[in-house]
C-alpha cells in the first residue's frame, strides 16, 4: 500500500504541527527533518505519513505542503478550526464519526476500521494504530469545522484590460492646453508608469473623457516644471517630481507648486500694479480654478487664507527642473539592485498579469508589428525605470512560454514584486518574525505583534533606504489588494486567512528547479538586506 493511503502511527497533533512548520520553512529531507526534531528517523517516517494520511502534506520528488497544509500552518488562532475541516473531511473519520453517531469514537470502532483498512497487520499492531489514530485526531471531534467565507480566497477574475489611473471627474469636459486637472492626471500617470511615451498619453487623455484636450500643453507644463525628462519621444518622471509626489495628491497642490503662478500670486499681493506676466490668460483662469472666481489684488491674501487654511504658501515645494540629467538603467533591476538612484515604479498595467501567458503574447505580438497605440501594458519596453515585465533596454522578446518563465521573468524585472517575494522567503525561512497580514482593514507588513505599517509603504521606505526613487503615488494607481490578487493568480503567493505566504509551488521551485535555483541565487543578498533593514526599522506608516 502506498505511504500516502496507509493507516499512520503518530498520535501527537502538536509534533505533526512542528513538522508541517518545518516542511514550510524549507526543511524536507528525511534527514534534515530528522535532525531537526531530534527524534529517530522511524518516527519522523510516522508522521510524515500522518501529515500524507491528512492530506496536509504531498511527496513528488520532495515533500512538500498541499494547500490545506499551507492554510493549516498559517492559520494563526484559527489552526484548529482547520485541523477540524481537514480531520473531518476525510473518508476514514467520516465514516468512523457514522459509526459513533457523530460523539468521540470508542477504541473498538477505531481498532475495527483500521483492521478492515488494513487486514495484513497483526491484532496488537492493529490496536496500536487505532490508538494512535484516536489521539491524532482527537482535537478535531468537535472542533467546529465549518470553514468561514473568508478564510480563503477560492477565485479570482481573468482581467485582459488594465485598470487605469482614476482620472479626476472635471477631466472629460476639458478642451484647454494648461487645464490644471488635466495636469495633475499626466501627473499621477508618470508617477503610476514611470515613463510614458507620448502617444501613451495621448491614449491616457482620451481614455479619462480628455479627447479635446491638447497634449503639447500638458508636455510643455511636465518639461518647465521638471516634473519629467524627455528621450526621443519618452516622457520619464523625474527625481524631483518623485520626490514631491504629494502635491499630485490634490489640484491646488499643483497650482501652487508652479513657479511662474507662485509669481504671479505673490507678485500681486505685493504690489498690486506689478506688470502681469506673458502666461496671464493662464494664471487667471487657474485663479478661477484655484479660487472659485477672478480675484482683485487686494483679495489675495484672504482668499490665500481660506484656501491654504492654516498652511503657509512656503509649505509648498515649488516645481523647478532639476540638474540630474537622464541615466540609462538597463538591466533587470534583481542585477542592478545595489545600485543607487534606481528608479522603482508600480505600473498598473500589472493588472494584465492576470489574463495569463496568452494575453500576454497577444501584447507582445501587437508591439512588434507596432500598428496599435494606445495606454501603457505589459509589451512597454523601459528606458530607464524599473517597474513592469520588461527590464529597461531589453529587446522585445517574441513570447512568454509558459506561467512558469512569467514568474522568473516578473521576479526578476518587477521591484515591488521581488521585494515582497524577498519579504516572503524571510517569513517562510522563520529566520526573522516578520509576516504580510490582514490587520484593520489593509495588507500590513508585521514583525511579530508591530505593524510596520501597510507594506507597499514600507517597500517604500526600503527603497529610500537603498538611495533608490519609489515612483508611485501616496493614493491611487496600483492598489496593495489588487496586486496580492493578481500574484495569487499566477500562482507567487497564497492567501490563507488572514495572511499572505509564498505559494508552495513556487516556493518549491526556487529550492529544486535549475532557472528557479538561479533567480534565487541572484536574489539572496537582496533578502539578507531586507532580513537586516526590517529588524531595524521602526514603523513607516507616517512616511
Amino acid at each position: 500500500m502506498e505511504t500516502r493511503h496507509r493507516i499512520p502511527n503518530a498520535n501527537s497533533p502538536e509534533l505533526l504541527a512542528r513538522l508541517l512548520e518545518l516542511v514550510a520553512s524549507g526543511v524536507r529531507s528525511p534527514r534534515a527533518l530528522t535532525e531537526a526534531l531530534g527524534l529517530e528517523s522511524r518516527t519522523v517516517r510516522y508522521y510524515v505519513q500522518a501529515a500524507l494520511w491528512l492530506g496536509l502534506a504531498e511527496e513528488d520528488g520532495e515533500l512538500s505542503l498541499t494547500s490545506d497544509g499551507v492554510e493549516y500552518v498559517y492559520a494563526g488562532s484559527a489552526r484548529g478550526r482547520v485541523y477540524a475541516r481537514v480531520v473531518r473531511a476525510h473518508p476514514f473519520v467520516i465514516e468512523l464519526l457514522g459509526r459513533s453517531g457523530g460523539r468521540f469514537p470508542e477504541l473498538a470502532d477505531v481498532e475495527f476500521l483500521v483492521g478492515r483498512e488494513e487486514p495484513e497487520l497483526a491484532p496488537t499492531t492493529v490496536r496500536r494504530r487505532a490508538s494512535a489514530v484516536r489521539s491524532l485526531i482527537s482535537p478535531a471531534i468537535g472542533k467546529r469545522a465549518r470553514r468561514n467565507d473568508e478564510d480563503r480566497q477560492l477565485g479570482l477574475p481573468f482581467v485582459s484590460t488594465p485598470r487605469l489611473v482614476d482620472a479626476p471627474a472635471p477631466l472629460g469636459s476639458s478642451t484647454a492646453e494648461y487645464d490644471p486637472d488635466v495636469y495633475r492626471f499626466v501627473l499621477g500617470a508618470l508617477l503610476d508608469y514611470g515613463e510614458l511615451r507620448l502617444p501613451q498619453v495621448r491614449a491616457l487623455l482620451d481614455h479619462a473623457g480628455a479627447t479635446e484636450a491638447p497634449l503639447g500643453g500638458y508636455v510643455d507644463l511636465a518639461m518647465s516644471r521638471g516634473d519629467a525628462l524627455r528621450h526621443d519621444e519618452q516622457l520619464i518622471v523625474s527625481p524631483g517630481a518623485i520626490l514631491r509626489r504629494d502635491i499630485a495628491e490634490s489640484t491646488a497642490s499643483v497650482l501652487l507648486s508652479d513657479t511662474g503662478y507662485r509669481r504671479w500670486v505673490i507678485a500681486r499681493t505685493e504690489d498690486p500694479l506689478s506688470p502681469p506676466p506673458p502666461e496671464v490668460a493662464r494664471y487667471r483662469a487657474w485663479d478661477k480654478r484655484l479660487f472659485g472666481r477672478e480675484v482683485p489684488p487686494e483679495d489675495i491674501d484672504r482668499e490665500l487664507d481660506r484656501v491654504l487654511m492654516d498652511r503657509s504658501l512656503a509649505s509648498f515645494p515649488v516645481a523647478v527642473p532639476g540638474e540630474e540629467p537622464l541615466r540609462r538603467r538597463e538591466g533587470c533591476f534583481v542585477d542592478r539592485w545595489e545600485q543607487e538612484g534606481l528608479i522603482v515604479a508600480l505600473p498598473p498595467s500589472l493588472v494584465q498579469l492576470s489574463g495569463g501567458v496568452s494575453l500576454i503574447n497577444s501584447l507582445l505580438r501587437k508591439a512588434r508589428t507596432g500598428a496599435v497605440v494606445g495606454v501603457p501594458d505589459l509589451a512597454h519596453r523601459a528606458v530607464s525605470v524599473h517597474g513592469g515585465l520588461l527590464a529597461p533596454g531589453e529587446t522585445l522578446p517574441r513570447s512568454v512560454p509558459d506561467t512558469r518563465s512569467l514568474r522568473l521573468r516578473l521576479l526578476a524585472s518587477s521591484p515591488y514584486v521581488t521585494m515582497l517575494i524577498a519579504m516572503l522567503l524571510l517569513h517562510r525561512r522563520q529566520a526573522l518574525p516578520v509576516s504580510l497580514s490582514m490587520w484593520h482593514g489593509g495588507w500590513v507588513v508585521r514583525r511579530k505583534r508591530q505593524s510596520l505599517g501597510g507594506f507597499l509603504k514600507v517597500f517604500d521606505a526600503f527603497a529610500l533606504s537603498r538611495g533608490w526613487l519609489p515612483s508611485r503615488r501616496r493614493t491611487g494607481g496600483m492598489e496593495a489588494a489588487r496586486l496580492l490578487d493578481v500574484l495569487e493568480t499566477i500562482g507567487m503567493i497564497t492567501h490563507t486567512g488572514d495572511h499572505v505566504v509564498l505559494a508552495e509551488g513556487f516556493f518549491g521551485q526556487l529550492r529544486r528547479e535549475a532557472e528557479e535555483m538561479e533567480l534565487a541565487t541572484r536574489l539572496e543578498p537582496m533578502v539578507e538586506a531586507m532580513a537586516s533593514w526590517i529588524a531595524a526599522v521602526e514603523p513607516v506608516e507616517d512616511l
